[in-house]
């Protein structure tokens, strides 16, 4: 009896341990149990599980929908706890005797348990989308536990990367990965995993399409100076055909695409409706808002189940007047692209940060506690050209953005851009690959905002670098203080990297990282099992060669003058156009826009004056006189972007032919300062004459021989035509030129 005793303890002991091995030397005997009656994502879990396992243990589970006896059967299941977009996600992976259970509130909740269990348990990473950028260590065994029980709950409840400039499966596969619970774009992907979808409307899609209705019907367009305009993005909003047409386009995509979130954004800097109904609002948010209101009366009545929800952009984020959060079900998105993405929110050194959170907060009082958040960190520098190293800076904002409990929190990340500055670096690596540490800081920090940024970061290196993680952690970090350290501020978009790598790096710096990357190919190069990390190690070189190329041409230096002491010291400059050339470089070539002018001083005052000859083909427009208004923008204009060397902020003015002016402090056109304008309208040209007091831009005492100012002068005469000095730009005081008062000779 106790030989029989002794036995069936062995026996049972084995049998215990190996309901515990989920898999051993490429063998299993459990199975993935699917519900009867499982739905697409079910099934879709339970394939990616079977793959994942194929990869990690080189075993493959059946899939069936009979369970095994106990201890041997990995469940899909979904077991809802609300609606969709209402609560948050749950992700559960639970133990059981043997059987494991990957669960989630929302069946594509079960395919985040999926996922979860092999990022904790199998050591899967998505580090950027592709196969490329999967990461793993195959295993010979996996034991279960009770260790492997968690209950997850992403700490941002929508959680979205937008892509823009082209779309990928590959990123949709990513995003999944990653948590991310909505804005897949691949038809392919959306019939197999069940995520909201939502439908954003750039509305007054009049534009281009209705060249016939603007014909038959010019009252839908909206009146500019007097007159009905198909250009631009302008509808009559107060027009109640518009509105039936608009409503009737809106209906049609909600059949088609079965959506569940209604996005509804008004473009900023729009032609917008001057005709008395459109302006007898004058709020522009509150214009929008009514707007607003009455298509979601409409919506709601037909689509009671949909979500809407609207943009705080640029002129939007001003706060309206009427109500707004009995509108939405998601709080609107607040555009957070006025903050400064070279410095930490909260920075003393940074003025913009104020302003914008200061911002963030009102919008979150409107809405009753309620925020969404919009970001747009990978459209910071022309042509997609350099990565920004802004690694602290999104640690930094996820962190903040924790603490706001935000509804939504998106950003934008670029799959390709057929304008890229780098036609193979297009084509071979796509754009996602260039921002993405920040994309990858980024969407992990989405769910997981309270992980520690840096050693995420270093997890990062060690699993995309491998043994050249050490090297390539200390190269990402350095740069990334480097950047957060700058004077400069950038904000929106587009701006040009030339001027901001001579801010960045220093020879000091460059021969350091040069060191790194000797290092780190070195590494990768010395093993034949290293093969796969020596692409990774290039993509960053040439990211950083990249910014080497930027940082040897200081293009600064060519765009650089003098201005003597004396209003009859004068300064002669001519308007260019701007031009990319085979590098992606903005040059200056002859504009067709005759435009040219001077700039003088004395001790304290600047003087600009500008010579707009008329062009042939384009008509003339005078615009209105008026006062910090953004049609301003869409007539004849000439603007100017000034900085001082005792300000990190930049100044901005405009000036129309009509004697209409623009002051902001960056976008800040609460700043009202005095200074002279005068124009006159000649028989060949515009002319503009500007006097500014330099202590209005902040500069304290006379105005100082060695003083070095930027400034850019730019003219419009329509979005097709710009000439500027030293080349037209748009609101980058990085692509200005450099003004030196000096008494003596010019340079």
């Amino acid at each position: 009896m106790k030989k029989i005793t002794v036995a069936f303890f062995v026996l049972f002991s084995v049998f215990a341990v190996y309901a515990n091995t989920l898999f051993e030397n490429g063998k299993s005997s459990y199975s993935i149990v699917l519900p009867p009656n499982a739905n697409p994502t079910e099934k879709f879990a339970a394939e990616e599980l079977q793959s994942l396992l194929k990869k990690s243990g080189n075993v493959t589970l059946p899939i069936v929908q009979a369970p095994a006896s106990k201890g041997h059967n990995i469940f899909i299941k979904t077991v809802p706890n609300g609606k969709k977009l209402e609560v948050r996600d749950q992700i559960t992976i639970k133990y059981d005797q043997g059987d494991l259970i990957l669960q989630g509130n929302f069946s594509y909740c079960a395919l985040f348990a999926v996922y979860r269990f092999a990022e904790k348990q199998l050591g899967f990473r998505w580090l950027y989308p592709g196969e490329a950028g999967e990461f793993y260590t195959p295993q010979n065994k996996l034991v279960l536990s009770e260790d492997v029980s968690e209950v997850f709950i992403p700490k941002i409840r929508i959680r979205a990367m937008f892509q823009v400039w082209g779309r990928n499966i590959e990123c949709d596969k990513w995003i999944l990965h990653n948590y991310g619970n909505i804005a897949l774009y691949n038809e392919e992907m959306l019939a197999k995993v069940n995520v909201p979808r939502f439908y954003v409307s750039a509305f007054a899609e009049l534009r281009g399409k209705n060249k016939k209705l603007f014909k038959t019907d010019p009252e839908l367009f909206s009146l500019v100076n007097g007159k009905r305009v198909e250009a631009g993005w302008g509808g009559c909003w107060t027009n109640p055909k518009y509105m039936d047409l608009y409503v009737k386009e809106v209906f049609q995509r909600i059949e088609k695409e079965k959506f569940d979130i209604l996005f509804l954004v008004a473009p900023d800097t729009m032609l917008r409706c001057q005709c008395a109904g459109c302006t007898s609002e004058k709020s522009v948010p509150d214009r929008w808002l009514n707007f607003f209101r009455e298509m979601t009366k409409r919506v709601r009545v037909r689509y009671p189940d949909i979500k809407l929800s609207t943009c705080a952009y640029h002129e939007y984020r001003q706060i309206p007047n009427g109500d707004i959060a009995s509108l939405v079900d998601i709080a609107p998105s607040f555009s957070f692209s006025n903050r400064c993405y070279v410095h930490n929110l909260g920075d003393p050194r940074c003025q913009h940060q104020a302003a914008a959170l200061s911002q963030v907060v009102a919008w979150k009082k409107k809405m009753a506690g309620e925020i969404s958040i919009n970001c747009y960190e990978t459209a910071l520098f022309q042509y997609f050209t350099s990565f920004a190293p802004m690694m602290n800076i999104v640690i930094d904002q996820m962190k903040f953005f924790a603490e706001l409990d935000p509804q939504v929190v998106r950003t934008e990340f670029s799959v390709t851009a057929p304008w890229a500055r780098n036609k193979k670096w297009n084509q071979e690596f796509k754009q996602y690959s260039l921002y993405r540490l920040n994309n990858y800081i980024f969407v992990t920090m989405m769910h997981s905002p309270d992980v520690d940024g840096k050693q995420l970061v270093k997890e990062y290196c060690d699993t995309l670098y491998g043994p050249a993680g050490k090297i390539m952690y200390k190269y990402h970090t350095e740069l990334a203080d480097a950047w957060s350290n700058m004077d400069a501020h950038l904000t929106f978009y587009f701006h040009n990297p030339s001027s901001v790598a001579q801010q960045l790096f220093n020879k000091e710096m460059v021969a350091r990282f040069d060191t790194y990357f000797a290092e780190a190919e070195k590494i990768v190069r010395s093993k034949p099992e290293y093969k796969r990390y020596i692409k990774e190690v290039a993509l960053d070189k040439f990211n950083y060669d990249q910014w080497m190329s930027f940082f040897k041409s200081d293009s600064s230096a060519v765009w650089k003058f003098n201005v003597g002491n004396g209003k009859d010291k004068k300064y002669e400059f001519v308007m260019r156009s701007r031009k990319a050339d085979g590098d992606g470089n903005s040059v200056a070539t002859p504009s067709k826009m005759k435009t040219s002018g001077t700039i003088s001083r004395d001790d304290h005052f600047l003087y600009i004056h500008v010579d707009c000859f008329y062009v042939p083909g384009i008509k003339f427009e005078k615009g209105e006189k008026i006062r910090d208004a953004v049609k301003l923008f869409f007539t004849e204009n000439v603007e100017f972007l000034i900085r001082t060397d005792q300000q990190s902020d930049h100044f901005h003015f405009a000036v129309n032919p009509a004697g209409g002016f623009y002051d902001a402090k960056v976008s800040d056109t609460s700043w009202n300062p005095s200074w002279e304008v005068k124009t006159s309208i000649l028989e060949d040209r515009w002319t503009a004459d500007i006097a500014i007091p330099i202590h209005e831009l902040g500069y304290e005492g006379k105005l100082q021989d060695g003083a070095t100012w930027s400034i850019g002068v730019m003219r419009y005469a329509n979005s097709a035509n710009a000439a500027g000095f030293p080349i037209p730009v748009f609101g980058q005081i990085s692509a200005t030129a450099k003004m030196v008062f000096n008494s003596g000779t010019d340079l």
